[in-house]
């Protein structure tokens, strides 16, 4: 559940999936605010031109989308210029102290694939000061994300992953579904010679199994475990959810997101809404990697 949500609106035509989601995350007496970003190359080029100002333009679009939704005195406006769309995203979230921030496709996306962002959107995910959603260019699935599912790996973001969608399921009223990848990745114990191809099978079982007791308390339904790369693998199951959640690395006191290749990609071609959430790392664990590597550096 999310105190203080963010909603990054570029035009009125694409808001409204990413104001949807952005409602049904929110926690009970939480901040919804919708932002803009306006370049400042704009604003010189409409000086010159004598059109309106795109910050001007910019807040009375933001105003038009309050007026239209009931959201009340719970929801505010908030517009600022940039060099740069996906930077200026990441300082208007740090700017009004979000713990989400929800952004919608930059356009409507070929059949069968639901989400797509820009280069420059896709940049806001990097460095991110909270977590971040993108929602498909079409409506959310029925009245909620009825499957909420889970990218899940044995680590400090798989667990993050895995507690946020516990803590939102209530909210949307979903069950928690989850799926873990065994990634058979060049040099790992699965890339062997054919004359260990049985004690590679034994090494998969034995993760299967493991997986599958780590999981098994923790949803609702039979988690899913399947070897393969984890990008094709969620996004095909990425079809049967409403809402998939998937951690990431964070870095420095305010855990800047720093999404890896699978959460990359998958904002740019899921089939269903995607959120991405910094890792909570243990207390005990954020020490020991913090002696590692001042070790490493002395």
């Amino acid at each position: 559940m999310f105190d203080h949500v963010l909603v990054g609106i570029g035009d009125a035509t694409r808001a409204g999936p990413a104001l949807d989601l952005a409602r049904r995350v929110v926690a009970p007496g939480g901040r919804l605010t919708l932002g803009h970003v306006w370049i400042r190359g704009d604003g010189v080029i409409a000086m010159a031109a004598g059109t309106p100002h795109p910050a001007t333009a910019g807040r009375e679009l933001l105003e038009r989308i309050l007026l239209r939704s009931d959201l009340g005195s719970r929801c505010g406006v908030a517009v600022r210029d940039a060099l740069a769309l996906g930077r200026g995203l990441r300082e208007l979230a740090a700017g009004v102290r979000c713990d989400l921030l929800v952004l919608g496709s930059s356009w409507p996306t070929r059949p069968g694939a639901g989400v797509h962002l820009s280069r420059e959107v896709r940049a806001a995910l990097h460095g991110a000061p909270c977590a971040v959603a993108v929602t498909p260019a079409g409506p959310l699935p029925g009245d909620t994300p009825h499957v909420l599912g889970v990218a899940f790996e044995d680590g400090p973001a798989g667990w993050t992953a895995l507690r946020t969608a516990q803590a939102l399921a209530p909210r949307l009223g979903a069950d928690v579904h989850a799926l873990a990848v065994i990634d058979p990745q060049p040099g790992s114990w699965m890339a062997v010679d054919v004359a260990m191809t049985e004690v590679a099978e034994q090494v998969t079982e034995a993760e299967r199994t493991r997986l599958r007791t780590l999981l098994e308390p923790e949803t609702p339904a039979p988690p899913r475990i399947v070897v393969g790369a984890p990008v094709p693998a969620l996004r095909e199951w990425s079809g049967e959810l409403g809402l998939l959640v998937l951690g990431a690395r964070s870095t420095g006191p305010v855990r800047r997101l720093l999404p890896g290749s699978t959460a990359d990609a998958l904002v740019c071609d899921a089939h269903c809404a995607v959120l991405v959430v910094p890792e909570r790392r243990p207390a005990h664990a954020k020490r020991a990697a913090d002696a590692a590597g001042a070790s490493a550096t002395a």
